[in-house]
């Protein structure tokens, strides 16, 4: 008995639990299920990876306008967003929960734009977590 849990603690531990899987594609922004999150089919990831890298651009432009607006050529970072993706598709309670970037404006740009964005519809809501990189050097 101790050994059947003491092997199971050590799986858990090295992440052999079962659970959404993250994105590898060094070309687009990470992903990653939110905490505590129910299964997300690969279907689904996947559907929800394809509307984040064609609608990436959107997400430039925030950068972008603050840039224009301050002249700081060291602004560049990371924000990592949480949702839930609703059965119907569309993207609620909305945070940022890691901003690297430090510029609010930027991080409400971004909260707004992707608040527009419609997803695949699902058989159930969909936490999810992705890290998106903005500035000159990404």
């Amino acid at each position: 008995m101790r050994t059947t849990m003491l092997a199971i603690a050590i799986a858990l531990a090295a992440g052999c639990a079962t659970g959404p899987t993250t994105n590898r594609d060094p070309d687009s922004p990470r992903n990653e299920p939110a905490p505590g999150a129910p299964t997300v089919t690969a279907e689904q990831n996947d559907a929800i990876d394809a509307v984040f890298k064609r609608k990436a651009p959107a997400l430039q432009r925030c950068w972008q306008e603050e840039y224009e607006r301050s002249k700081n050529r060291g602004l560049q970072g990371e924000i990592t967003v949480t949702m839930v993706i609703s059965k119907a598709g569309k993207p609620t309670d909305l945070k940022a929960v890691k901003s690297t970037i430090g510029v609010p404006a930027v991080d409400k740009c971004v909260l707004e734009e992707v608040a527009t964005w419609s997803f695949a519809e699902g058989p159930a809501d969909a936490p999810y977590r992705r890290t998106v990189h903005l500035g000159s050097a990404y």
